[in-house]
């Protein structure tokens, strides 16, 4: 108690250090060799400090000790209470034996005066108190207390804490020097006493059962500890209770902890002195935390929504923790969803662990998208052994169905013959059905010959640059600029001629003395998606450009840009060359510069442009193919091949 100050003990004395403050006093200190010192435990006492004079706790045997004087004690000319424990056990009839004596004559007798009785008597040879009281006899502890008034000179005498009545004739006593144990000529006490006090006030019944521990003798069963604080007026070995004298210890229990511990009775089952959660609950910690049913689960497109068969997180107890799921599925859209699952702490947003989960959501029939439809006849058999069906009636996890197929023929006979009369492949309607739905998917398989071969019927000649996919004819739409010569221009010009600009003019040549680095620069007329360019010699002299590079800009910009690219050009004056670039390119302005060249740089120069586009792109047509109606891939006389995945191959003669 860091604001209190206690008494301390000097030659058996209290003296105040401070201030009155109530004070936990422990009293263990020696008394002299005469005195036999005989602790039966050891005591905490409450005490008010401003009103203790004199406390000696320790068991007095055939002995006394020297407490001071009354003035030093405070009992001259003031209200005072002394008491004791003593034992009768060793008392002689009809003796007379001080508790309390000095030597001027004021003394507290005790004269045994049948087997369970005693007179008590205080006061001055001639004028005192008496009193003749019963006591508890057997060897058993009797508490005495006088208690003095110095206005009325009279003293009261409570024994075990009973007021117990008494005859008295006033008397004030002189100072002199107080013996515990002992005084006024009449020797010492026989046998023992033990806990003596001295306050410098007159306490009453009531008060007397806030200072005075009347359990010291008693001890507490299991399960409970020594209530200092405890008072009852009559309580001996015998009849003293836990009830009485006693406290339970703090037991732990279910309300010592929160929603994050739990109590368990191997943790422990008391405490020192207030139960705390620490010291009666153990943490709630992560014991599983696992997804139900599938980790994966696939559903079909549907209508109705998703619903989570969910998750199941426990502490090291098994008792349930919270868990957080965020994400959502859309069922009526294709794609796969991830479902995040937080387990909780109960009480805060501390996540303990966390687990995942992905939904997929197809469609309700599957067919294999690696299938071929277009087979060759030379195979003989087709199969599929991938494609499935979904139950859309499940909402977690769909329940799978084997949609299998199987075709074969007569892998031996040709088909098509070249006959103008011939049936060029045959076609099988392949059925799936869901037997989880009753929905059913038609497919068509064409079986054909690996070469085919067209007779005589004259059509369309083939233009463009074509290409037959997936049993479609395609054509990269692109158109050739062909300019007039007011939309050419050049760095250097030593024509004999007008006709300079155009794959069909007479060509332009630098002279002689110009090498690498001259050029001819094209005006589009606006911005074009350029998507290649096409070079060929000079007509009349024996001159082309053997590499070039290629620079362009667009309409709104005064800056050129080159591209990485070194083209290979001609070999000859008369071949075109088409180089086609990596991507299409939109500008206005285009330079043809020569690296090398035949000669002398000369050329003929157009712009490969896109007339049309689409993402279906190659190497061959940056542009991107687009389906020909006008089955510009037939020739006078057609011959075509499949590979063995279906697609339309390369047919060398």
């Amino acid at each position: 108690m860091s604001t209190k100050q206690c008494y301390q003990l000097f030659d058996l004395r209290l003296v105040p250090t401070a201030k009155p403050a109530l004070c936990k006093l422990n009293f263990w200190k020696a008394v002299p060799v005469v005195a036999k010192i005989s602790l039966r435990q050891p005591k905490e006492v409450y005490e008010e400090a401003s009103q203790v004079s004199y406390q000696f706790d320790a068991e007095l045997d055939n002995t006394k000790v020297t407490m001071g004087t009354l003035d030093n004690l405070g009992m001259l000319g003031r209200d005072y209470s002394f008491w004791s424990f003593w034992d009768t056990s060793s008392l002689v009839t009809n003796n007379k034996y001080p508790l309390l004596g000095e030597q001027s004559g004021l003394n507290l007798y005790v004269t045994k005066t049948g087997t369970d009785t005693v007179e008590l008597e205080h006061g001055l040879d001639g004028s005192s108190c008496q009193s003749t009281i019963s006591i508890q006899t057997d060897g058993t502890w009797n508490h005495v207390a006088v208690v003095y008034s110095a206005s009325a000179q009279t003293s009261e005498f409570y024994v075990n804490g009973q007021l117990e009545d008494s005859t008295c004739s006033a008397f004030s006593p002189s100072d002199g020097t107080v013996e515990y144990g002992g005084g006024g000529g009449q020797g010492q006490w026989a046998g023992s006493l033990q806990q003596a006090r001295l306050y410098t006030e007159a306490i009453g019944t009531e008060h007397l059962l806030n200072y005075t521990n009347w359990c010291l003798s008693y001890s507490c069963s299991a399960g409970y500890r020594r209530n200092s604080r405890r008072r009852r007026v009559v309580c001996a070995t015998p009849t003293c209770s836990d009830a009485e004298c006693c406290e339970a210890w703090p037991a732990c229990s279910d309300a010592d902890c929160t929603i994050d511990s739990k109590y368990t009775s191997r943790r422990r089952s008391y405490c020192f002195r207030n139960c705390t959660e620490n010291l009666c609950c153990t943490w709630r910690v992560l014991g599983s935390f696992e997804l139900l049913d599938s980790l994966a689960p696939t559903v079909a497109l549907d209508s109705n929504e998703w619903e989570d068969a969910g998750s199941n997180c426990t502490d090291q107890f098994d008792d349930a923790l919270p868990v957080n799921r965020t994400g959502t599925v859309d069922r009526t859209t294709v794609g796969s969803y991830t479902l995040t699952y937080d387990c909780m702490q109960n009480s805060e947003d501390v996540i303990l662990a966390t687990l995942t989960r992905t939904v997929e959501v197809v469609e309700s029939m599957y067919i294999n998208p690696d299938l071929y439809w277009i087979v060759q006849r030379e195979a003989g058999v087709w199969s599929d052994a991938v494609s499935q069906c979904y139950d859309t009636a499940d909402t977690f996890n769909a329940e799978i169905a084997d949609m299998h197929q199987y075709f074969n023929w007569s892998a031996d006979t040709r088909l098509f013959l070249g006959t103008s009369g011939g049936s060029t492949e045959v076609n099988y309607t392949v059925s799936y059905h869901c037997s989880l739905t009753d929905e059913v998917i038609n497919k068509t398989l064409m079986v054909r010959d690996a070469i085919r071969l067209y007779g005589p019927d004259p059509h369309v000649v083939r233009a463009g640059r074509l290409r037959w996919n997936q049993g479609q004819c395609e054509i990269c739409d692109t158109s050739t600029t062909d300019l007039d010569e007011s939309a050419c221009s050049y760095s250097h010009d030593n024509s004999t001629t007008a006709d300079k600009c155009g794959l069909s003019s007479t060509g332009w040549k630098a002279s002689a003395s110009d090498g690498a680095g001259a050029y001819v620069e094209l005006d589009l007329g606006s911005d074009l998606q350029v998507t290649g360019v096409i070079t060929k010699g000079h007509s009349i002299e024996e001159a082309w450009i053997k590499t070039f590079t290629v620079s362009y800009k667009t309409n709104t910009s005064s800056d050129w840009v080159e591209l990485s690219t070194t083209f290979p050009g001609n070999e000859d004056q008369s071949s075109e060359v088409e180089n086609m670039l990596d991507a299409v390119v939109e500008a206005r302005y285009w330079r043809i510069t020569a690296q090398t060249f035949e000669n002398v740089v000369a050329a003929r120069v157009a712009m490969m442009v896109c007339q049309s586009t689409s993402s279906s792109t190659d190497a061959y047509c940056p542009c991107g193919y687009v389906v020909d109606d006008n089955e510009l891939c037939r020739t006078d006389v057609l011959a075509d091949c499949i590979d063995s995945t279906g697609l339309l191959t390369d047919f060398t003669t």
